[in-house]
């Protein structure tokens, strides 16, 4: 058993350590250091696997596809794109993979285990949502869209 579960009061001080700002951190109104909060652990922890697809996408793949998405998404959408709501599902035609891919910058109203049931369709919302096609094999968009305005 590790340490950490016979002695929480080590766990909670490693957990303060890892939260801590680093050394030489700079000061805000001489009130101490500046505490930044840590980086969630998981980046993707918004993405949601939508059952029903022709293939499941292994987690392997995901990292290269929030990379490329942050390409597609142009410098004002990137910086916001961790808070995005991405779901996303294998699917095959004619015989090729690809991954659909659907982008929402918020949903109300809707349980996180909708978000892994079925595709939340939404029209119009421009920037805040977008519809992707990814290219497994090629490691890019093939299409990238936001949605438009009414």
């Amino acid at each position: 058993m590790f340490a950490f579960a016979r002695h929480p009061i080590i766990a909670i001080a490693a957990l303060l350590l890892a939260c801590h700002a680093p050394a030489g951190a700079q000061e805000q109104d001489g009130a101490g250091p500046a505490w930044k909060p840590m980086m969630a652990l998981n980046p993707l922890r918004r993405w949601f696997e939508v059952q029903g697809g022709a293939w499941q996408v292994p987690d392997a793949m995901l990292g290269d596809m929030a990379a490329e998405m942050r390409k597609e998404a142009g410098a004002q959408v990137a910086p916001k794109l961790h808070r995005y709501i991405v779901q996303y599902q294998g699917t095959v035609a004619q015989g090729v993979r690809a991954i659909r891919v659907s982008g929402a910058c918020t949903i109300s109203g809707v349980d996180e285990a909708r978000l892994s049931q079925e595709f939340i369709i939404v029209h119009d919302g421009g920037k805040c949502f977008f519809d992707a096609t990814y290219d497994p094999e090629g490691r890019r968009f093939t299409a990238f869209h936001y949605h438009g305005y009414a």
